[in-house]
């Protein structure tokens, strides 16, 4: 069996890459790909309607952006910052 394409010795990939910069340049989508993004964009937001009563939906009502929630689940905490706020 040929090893020519086996990195035994190599560098271990990273746990935890560093995030990726976005594109300055324009991203182009297909028509099919527009409908599929706002399909989705909908499904998630009758998801996010029926949270609306759920104790963590409740608890990030409110907060601003840069402000983060510590959350405590089965497990273990959890630590979430508020990104950005987009009102549709």
């Amino acid at each position: 069996m040929s090893r020519a394409f086996v990195k035994e010795d190599g560098p271990q990939p990273d746990e935890d890459p560093p995030e990726r910069p976005v594109s300055a340049q324009p991203n182009y989508v297909t028509p099919r790909g527009l409908e599929q993004l706002r399909e989705r964009e909908k499904r998630l937001a009758g998801e996010l309607e029926g949270l609306r009563g759920a104790p963590l939906a409740q608890t990030l009502f409110g907060l601003k952006t840069g402000q983060t929630l510590h959350w405590a689940t089965e497990a273990g905490a959890e630590r979430w910052s508020v990104a950005s706020i987009r009102y549709a």
